[in-house]
């Protein structure tokens, strides 16, 4: 219950301007702790979910700067997540992440999305990607 107090209150602070929030969504723990530990130690502030529902939830409460996830999740794959996501916010970018082979990525490409990494990801494809979206995002 602590732990769930906790995050209600992160949840309800206010935006730190010095940091992007990044909404990750993998049903894989370990994807998403060394995801995690990647981006946090690069001043990300970064939130997880497991699934396509709890992705569209937290996406409400934190209006993330970007969003990575998964094609293959439990519930529902990765763009029908992008295509409820784009229902709430038509320009926040989102990464497709995925063992899958190159298929993907010319899917990702044809739903109007920018971007594809496949996993194993490599940390400086990762951030070279992160920025050139939010760089575009801002400008």
């Amino acid at each position: 219950n602590v732990r769930k107090s906790i995050h209600t209150l992160q949840s309800n602070a206010k935006k730190d301007p010095n940091k992007k929030y990044i909404l990750l969504v993998d049903d894989l723990t370990y994807i998403t702790k060394t995801l995690t530990y990647i981006l946090e130690n690069e001043y990300f502030e970064v939130h997880s979910a497991k699934c396509g529902i709890d992705a569209l939830a937290l996406f409400q409460k934190i209006v993330p700067d970007i969003v990575i996830t998964d094609i293959k999740l439990p519930d529902f794959n990765g763009f029908d997540l992008a295509s409820f996501i784009r229902q709430m916010d038509s320009g926040v970018p989102i990464i497709f992440i995925s063992a899958l082979e190159i298929d993907s990525e010319k899917y990702a490409l044809l739903q109007g999305e920018k971007a594809y990494l496949q996993k194993p990801i490599i940390k400086e494809a990762l951030f070279e990607t992160l920025n050139k979206l939010l760089t575009s995002a801002e400008s």
